[in-house]
């Protein structure tokens, strides 16, 4: 669990808080108004069954909006003139060869894993601005890029063009 200005990010399977590695990612001159980026990490072990694992936001004052982007779902809470955003890699419009899909909750982001769904290590980001402005919004976006951070979800081929 983490707690963030905004409420405590919490990682559940199956309904079920689930434990998670929450580590600091570090700043990025390039984002200097962020105010805490966070990475939380959980080790999925398959059983050849069907999970659901989500990062949600609990008690937030608002529901979130959605942000995706080119391999990064995620969803923003702008709350008391500040922004929260928490975002995984994934694609829940196009398989892109994922072995999960996903939905939005209007609290947090939802993973659904399929029987098919390998042993890995799934990631989210969390970061948030304390004072969010038009100028310094997308920050929080960015800052969360898990796959362009290079905490990715899953191996992804190199493909040729």
């Amino acid at each position: 669990m983490l707690t963030t200005p905004y409420g405590r990010i919490q990682l559940s399977m199956d309904s079920q808080p689930v434990p998670c590695i929450c580590t600091v990612i570090q700043p990025q001159p390039t984002f200097p108004d962020v105010d805490g980026a966070y990475l939380l990490q959980y080790d999925f072990h398959s059983d050849g069954q069907p999970h659901t694992l989500c990062c949600q936001l609990e008690g937030a004052p608002v529901a979130g909006e959605m942000e995706s982007g080119q391999w990064q779902e995620a969803l923003s809470f702008y709350v008391d003139g500040g922004k929260l955003t928490m975002a995984c890699e994934g694609d829940f419009i196009l398989a892109n060869g994922y072995d999960f899909d996903g939905c939005y909750e209007p609290f947090g982001i939802c993973l659904r894993l399929t029987e098919h769904t390998a042993s890995h290590r799934f990631c989210f980001a969390v970061a948030w601005l304390t004072h969010c402005t038009p100028e310094n919004d997308v920050q929080t976006w960015l800052s969360t890029d898990t796959h362009g951070l290079g905490y990715s979800n899953v191996s992804r081929p190199v493909k040729a063009f």
